[in-house]
């Protein structure tokens, strides 16, 4: 078995090397969109359940149990959790 070296410039080029094919781009792009907005998510979800951690007099101040802000925060992740417990405390101040 012979191993032969060759130069760089004898061998042949393949376009786009470097680069993904240009269909696989656009799968990409959404992939990469999708993770920042989940993570976009993820950071006010924790935020929001910061609220876990008000006694029950500051929960009250706002209008709002720490029953709701659980309940919310139990919701899945592409809910956004703030805005069902603002629906949930429109829709107590209705009854």
């Amino acid at each position: 078995m012979t191993l032969t070296l060759t130069n760089a410039a004898d061998m042949p080029r393949r376009r786009g090397a470097l680069f993904p094919p240009l269909p696989v781009r656009p799968v990409l792009r959404r992939l990469a969109a999708w993770l920042r907005e989940r993570r976009r998510r993820r950071v006010a979800r924790q935020a929001f359940m910061n609220l876990v951690y008000l006694d029950d007099r500051a929960l009250a101040d706002i209008g709002v149990s720490r029953h709701d802000v659980e309940r919310a925060g139990a919701l899945p992740l592409h809910v956004d959790a703030a805005l069902i417990l603002q629906e949930w405390r429109r829709q107590a101040r209705r009854l």
